[in-house]
């Protein structure tokens, strides 16, 4: 019998914490606390729309291939009962999150870095550990990988209190 591999140091990553992280060119930086992550198909798909970057990020992808991993769904409809108005009319969240959701669940995988208050929720409701951009920037201010985090949330046009709040009411 093989050799169980441990996902608990796995991530996957939605598309919002993927641009962030882009921008502020800090993504390569996951490696410090995840040894692979995932981005589901789709969410490679919605941060490449743009011509310009799908070809840095290809070549991106090219250097980080041992850590940074494109994953598809097995389980569609799954996801679509998530996203889908049609098929679930109280659907909340976006194709994104769902296909993180869903492909943590399919992988065994717990950790998820989503940075959409409702695709937070439904991953918890999933016992999914997420965490957002400020908690994302605030592992890496606390490995001296930046200087501080209001300095990169300004840089992103967010406001910090948004994310205190989140986290004062429980909802990271």
């Amino acid at each position: 019998m093989g050799k169980k591999v441990s996902v608990e140091n796995f991530a996957i990553i939605d598309t919002s914490c993927l641009i962030y992280l882009w921008k502020l060119e800090l993504l390569q930086k996951l490696v410090i606390r995840y040894r692979i992550v995932y981005i589901p198909k789709y969410v490679k798909e919605e941060f490449t729309r743009k011509g310009k970057i799908k070809r840095r990020f290809q070549e991106f992808l090219q250097n980080y291939n041992i850590f940074l991993k494109i994953c598809d769904v097995e389980n569609f409809y799954d996801v679509q009962l998530l996203y889908d108005k049609r098929r679930n009319p109280k659907a909340r969240i976006d194709r994104g999150e769902a296909e993180v959701i869903i492909q943590a669940r399919e992988h065994g995988i717990s950790n998820v870095l989503i940075n959409d208050t409702k695709g937070e929720n439904i991953a918890k409701s999933h016992t999914l550990s997420v965490k957002n951009i400020f908690d994302i920037l605030e592992d890496f201010e606390k490995n001296g990988f930046i200087e501080n985090v209001e300095t990169e949330i300004q840089k992103l046009g967010l406001k910090k209190n948004k994310f205190i709040e989140r986290n004062k009411n429980g909802q990271t």
